[in-house]
Parts: C-alpha cells; sequence; structure tokens
C-alpha cells in the first residue's frame, strides 16, 4: 500500500491508483468529467488539476493521470488550482446550451454538479452557441453535439468494454464532434453504454424522451432476467410503470460492474405490453375466456383429482422454467411431487442435455468449474470453446476485454463459424473446426500437453486416477496430430499453439458455450474439456477453470432446484429411498407411492403414448424452445387437461385449457 497525504488528510491506497480515484475512495471531492473506474485514463476534460508536492517541490498535475507515491502531498483546492478548474469550465459553458428544462440528464448531469460545485453563476467568455441538428438514426439513441463536451467517455465506452468502436472522433478543432465514419447510420450493439457514461446527456435514451425526470423515479435493484451472467440493474418505475433500465452505481455490486447489454438496457417495454395477461382464462368452446382466480383455481383442483383418482399422479407432467427463480421453480417441484403425486417433471435444458447438469456438478464438484465470474479481468489466457458471447453473453465479453486491456491477456476462439469478437487483442488465435470435431481437437490439445510435458506429468499421475490409461488412450491411431489436423481443418501449428498457451498460462478460464452444450457429442466435448483441465490443474497448481455460460438466466438454477426426473433438490438421487425419506421430513408429508411410476423417458413422448394425461407448465414455452415442437403440438393435443402459467399468450398456452397469469422478473419480491 501507498500512503499519501490528500488535504490533510492520510490515506492508504494500492500501488497503481491515480490520485483521482484515492480521493474519490476516500470521500474526497475532485471536479472531473471524463474519468471513468473501467476506462484507461484520457484527461480529456481537463478539470481535474491538482497540486502535488513530492520531494519538496509542488507541481500541478491532472488527478486522473498521476499515480501515487509514498509520501505524496496533495491539495485540491488551492487558489491556483480552483482559478483554473473555473477557467476550464466557463470555456465548456460558454458553448453549452441552455436547454436544462427539457433535458433527461438535469437532475444527474455531471457538468451541473461541476458549475454547482464551483457556484459559477455568470461566465466571461461570449460565444455564439452551437445549433447542430439532432442525430436520431435509431430507435434507441439520440446524440445532440451541442452538448458534447468532447470528454471521450462514449468513444472508450464503445471501444474498450463493448469492443465495437462504432463511434469517434470526426472533423476537427471546433467542428469535432463525435459521431460513426462517414456520418452514416449507428450500426452497433446498441448496449446503451454511451448513454450511461455520458456526463452532459449528449447520448440519451430515446425510449425515456419526455416520459419523466430523474428525480421522479423509483430505483428498485434487481437482477436482469434474460442470460445466465446475472448483471445487475436498477428498475427505474413512476407511477408503477418501468420508464428505463440502469446499471447499478456501486461498481462493487453486480457481476457486470456497469455493464449491461441490448436485451438488459433497452428490453424492458414488455413488462408495460397492452399484451400481458392480466386475469385467469379458461377454455370453453374453444376459445380461452376471462375468468376469476377462484373459477379458474376450482376448475384446475377438479380435472386434476379426477386425473390422479383415474389415473395416479404420475399422470400429471410438469414443465418448470429455465426463466424463472430458484424460488419459483423450487415450489414448482415441490408442488408436482407433494401434492399432485408426480415425478414427470422437466425443464428444457435438461432435455436438451440430459447429462450437462450432471457433468457440470462434477466439474464443480472436482474443483474445475468456476463458480465466478470475478476472476476473468485477471485472466491472462481465455479459451473459447462453442462459444459466441458477442451475441449471446455481450457482458461477458466486455469482462474478457477488460482482462485484455489491463492484463494482456491471449484469447483462443474455437468455433465452427468465425464469430465476432471485437476487441483490441493482439494475441488472438482462432481455431475453425470443421463440425463435429470438436473433442478431436480437444483430445489433439490433451495430446501436445502431454507430449511436449508442457506440465508435470509425475505430479498428475500421483494425484489423478487413470492417468496411465489416458496416455495410453493417446497413443491411438485415432489421436494423431497430423491427422486430426485434417479432420477439424485446423493448422498443426495453431493446435499447438493454443495448448501451449493455456498449458503455460498463469490465470486461464475455459468458457464453454452453447454449441457445445447442445451439441449431441456435447457430452464427450466437455469430458474431454475436463480432461484438458485435470491435466493441467494437477500438473500446475490448479491454474484452469471452466465457466459454462449456460443460455437462459437460470438454466442452472432449475436443474439445481430438482425440476428434473432422476434427482431432487440439490442432485439427491431420488430412487434413492434415503433421499425420499429425508425429503419427507424436510416437507412433512408423505409422498405418493406410485411417485417414480412411468419415470423413464421424454415426458413428451410419455404422453404422446398417452401415459400422461395432464400437463402444468410455468413460464416456458415449449413448442417453440424445444427442439421438436411438433412432438409438443402432439402431446398437448393428446392431452385431457393443459394448464399453462406464464405473461403472454404465448403459442403453448394457446393450446392450454386454463391459462393462469405470471409476474415479470421486476414484478417479483
Amino acid at each position: 500500500m501507498i500512503n499519501i497525504t490528500i488535504d490533510n488528510k492520510i490515506v492508504s491506497v494500492p500501488k497503481g491508483t491515480n490520485i483521482f480515484k484515492a480521493a474519490k475512495d476516500n470521500g474526497i471531492y475532485i471536479p472531473g468529467l471524463c474519468y471513468h473506474p473501467k476506462l484507461t485514463q484520457y484527461g480529456g476534460c481537463r478539470l481535474c488539476m491538482v497540486e502535488v508536492t513530492e520531494r519538496g517541490r509542488a507541481r500541478h498535475r491532472f488527478s486522473c493521470a498521476q499515480p501515487v507515491a509514498e509520501g505524496m502531498i496533495v491539495k485540491t483546492k488551492t487558489p491556483e488550482t480552483q482559478k483554473y478548474t473555473k477557467s476550464v469550465m466557463e470555456y465548456l459553458l460558454a458553448h453549452h446550451p441552455l436547454d436544462c428544462p427539457t433535458c433527461d440528464k438535469s437532475g444527474e448531469c455531471g457538468l451541473q454538479e461541476v458549475t454547482h460545485d464551483l457556484k459559477l453563476q455568470t461566465g466571461r467568455f461570449k460565444s455564439v452557441r452551437l445549433d447542430q441538428p439532432m442525430k436520431r438514426d435509431n430507435p434507441l439513441l439520440e446524440y445532440n453535439s451541442n452538448r458534447c463536451i468532447l470528454c471521450s467517455r462514449c468513444v472508450k465506452v464503445c471501444k474498450e468494454i463493448a469492443g465495437v468502436a462504432a463511434i469517434d472522433y470526426q472533423h476537427r478543432g471546433f467542428k469535432t464532434v463525435i459521431g460513426t465514419a462517414f456520418d452514416k447510420p449507428l450500426d452497433c450493439s446498441f448496449c446503451g453504454g454511451c448513454v450511461s457514461g455520458c456526463p452532459t446527456g449528449s447520448w440519451q435514451d430515446r425510449t425515456l424522451k419526455f416520459r419523466a425526470r430523474p428525480w421522479e423515479l423509483k430505483k428498485t435493484p434487481t437482477i436482469c432476467s434474460y442470460c445466465a451472467i446475472g448483471c445487475s440493474l436498477v428498475v427505474n418505475s413512476k407511477n408503477n410503470e418501468v420508464m428505463r433500465i440502469t446499471a447499478e452505481e456501486n461498481l462493487e455490486l453486480g457481476v457486470n460492474e456497469g455493464n449491461l447489454c441490448v436485451k438488459g438496457k433497452f428490453g424492458h417495454e414488455f413488462i408495460n405490453s397492452d399484451k400481458r395477461i392480466q386475469t385467469p382464462l379458461i377454455k370453453k368452446n374453444g376459445k380461452l375466456r376471462p375468468a376469476s382466480w377462484e373459477d379458474a383455481l376450482e376448475h384446475i383442483a377438479k380435472k386434476f383429482s379426477k386425473i390422479i383418482n383415474d389415473h395416479g399422479g404420475s399422470a400429471i407432467g410438469g414443465i418448470g422454467s429455465e426463466k424463472c427463480t430458484n424460488e419459483d421453480n423450487y415450489l414448482f417441484q415441490k408442488f408436482c411431487r407433494a401434492v399432485l403425486g408426480t415425478n414427470n417433471i422437466d425443464n428444457i435444458s435438461n432435455m436438451k442435455s440430459p447429462s450437462l447438469n450432471r457433468l457440470i456438478n462434477n466439474a464443480v464438484v472436482y474443483g474445475m468449474a468456476s463458480t465466478s465470474l470475478e476472476g476473468i479481468e485477471n485472466a491472462d489466457t481465455v479459451f473459447f470453446v462453442g462459444a459466441d458471447i458477442s451475441e449471446a453473453h455481450p457482458v461477458l465479453g466486455s469482462m474478457v476485454r477488460k482482462a485484455i486491456r489491463f492484463n494482456k491477456a491471449k484469447v483462443i476462439i474455437a468455433n465452427t463459424r468465425n464469430v465476432e469478437f471485437g476487441s483490441e487483442a493482439r494475441n488472438l488465435l482462432r481455431l475453425n473446426y470443421k463440425l463435429g470435431t470438436q473433442t478431436a481437437l480437444i483430445n489433439a490439445m490433451i495430446k501436445v500437453v502431454v507430449d511436449e510435458k508442457l506440465v508435470d506429468l509425475k505430479k498428475v499421475a500421483d494425484k489423478t486416477e487413470n492417468f496411465n490409461e489416458l496416455c495410453s488412450s493417446l497413443n491411438t491411431s485415432e489421436i494423431d496430430i497430423k491427422k486430426i489436423s485434417g479432420t477439424t481443418n485446423i493448422p498443426e501449428d495453431s493446435i499447438r499453439a493454443a495448448a501451449s498457451s493455456i498449458a503455460k498460462a498463469g490465470n486461464c478460464y475455459v468458457i464453454c458455450g452453447k454449441d457445445i452444450q447442445e451439441d449431441p457429442s456435447g457430452e464427450e466435448t466437455i469430458e474431454a474439456l475436463m480432461n484438458l483441465c485435470a491435466l493441467i490443474n494437477k500438473g500446475d497448481n490448479d491454474k484452469v477453470s471452466i465457466v459454462f455460460s449456460r443460455e437462459n438466466n437460470n438454466s442452472q438454477g432449475v436443474n439445481d432446484m430438482g425440476v428434473v426426473p432422476g434427482f431432487l433438490p440439490g442432485y439427491l438421487d431420488i430412487e434413492d429411498q434415503e433421499n425420499r425419506d429425508a425429503i419427507e421430513e424436510l416437507w412433512d408429508v408423505k409422498l405418493s407411492a406410485d411417485l417414480l411410476a412411468n419415470n423413464s423417458g421424454d415426458i413428451f413422448d410419455l404422453a404422446v403414448k398417452k401415459k400422461i394425461k395432464a400437463f402444468y407448465v410455468m413460464g416456458e414455452n415449449p413448442i417453440v424452445n424445444y427442439p421438436n415442437g411438433k412432438k409438443v403440438n402432439e402431446a398437448f393435443k393428446k392431452a385431457e387437461f393443459v394448464v399453462v402459467q406464464d405473461s403472454f399468450l404465448t403459442e403453448t398456452a394457446q393450446l392450454a385449457d386454463v391459462v393462469l397469469p405470471s409476474s415479470t422478473y421486476v414484478e417479483k419480491g
């Protein structure tokens, strides 16, 4: 730690910290509009001038660009620094339009805050205020160059965090503006980072325009419901209506550190949609008609009771949801097992890849799978396997770019497609393998690690089981580097370089994506990845972690909570009588004697064979999301009774006999 004095206050901060951050972390205010802790320093606004004394000599420095040094004495408010800062602000305000009453940024504007702090009421400089036309070439964002102070935050957010670099400085001198090359329409991922980063309201959210002022908004922290990253966000509402979504201002909270993608930032209009299901619906004469909750629940109870009496509880099937919370799914499986008496429950992710959850659980137990994403920023090598994070998990891409920017991380992308990954990575290696050859590729990398002794093989042999069998399998004709190079269509040198980079990395993350998880041979590939990681970890001190980037926000939780036919919550084998006894004691209920009847095979196959007579579907649309929608359609049509609980009248809900409305993620306590 480095000890310095700021305004007569002694503080200790990590080495490499700049003065601006050191002051901010210790409650000392320094004016500034361009600094952001997630971005490289730029020094564009010129407001953060301080007096720095080192070795008895006082100098003026920009605090955002000056790292701390032992014994440094900093004064933030000397007559000289105050005079300088006020002059810079006067220059900025001379051109700035006085449209605060109609600016959505008013009330949370950095320019307003600094002006107020400096007590600037009038300026000495007279200038013709800018009058450039507003840029509105997309439905989400607008840019007003008249308000822009050219601080570069939006440019750096777009380049360094989003990895898109869609905007930059255009023209020169007094004509300089932020925009696209040749003034073309904005073509980016529309993450809204420019809006969040802008301190003056130059970039604005068009979905909020003239709908609310910042001080009118009620802010409610929650977790994003789109993908599996679990970004922290803040719902801004007015009169119980969602106006906008922002990121958590405290960067220490949430794995996303204030970053959002286009879905998280702008995908909220469905919450206030007039197409939401407002009341229960009961099908009469082939049409769904509004009903009261009492009538709907009574109708469901009668139908389910009749089916249980006639065919047993196992004649009812339940479909849980990857998009619902752990609490929702836990109660769902408990209701199905303890009340309906059926174990014929499942979820789409388990149906697509029934072995995946077992493998992920094993990877966690054996210490190979990372349960946290926070360490990615410290990685020096990142290996993507079948993952298109720019499309599926943009915020995860931002984390990797941070590792590239601050840690000079190497990136290896293995995919059948030439997936996009915007970054400044100088060490980017692509392994574009042929479809279905991914397991051979991983096995070839294992062979390289063993043959070239990139890890201590004696340690591996001592710490693992079946190591000799692994080595024997690598010496077969099928695992020949040259042969696999031809099979995968990847140069042999690239395979060796990738294996060497991962084995020699000080901290490596392997991101296993959807293309692997949902592939018919995905189980073999994941087992090969686990072998690769175990080989390197046991030979060189646990430096490789696997991250399984699941498709939906709770693809993992729905399985953890036991919404699968083979396991109770916590992956307790349901076939084990001791586990069933334990859950009976916990729930204070006696499970049905025929709970495990018909407990085999695909739940929709059972319905097609008429072994399942009814369905309860919670928050899922299997007609669309299940790989064989035609089979689902047939299963529901053959069922005697179908209940669907959802927020919208989905394709599945349209086939239901009863539809129950459900709350969205922002409406749950």
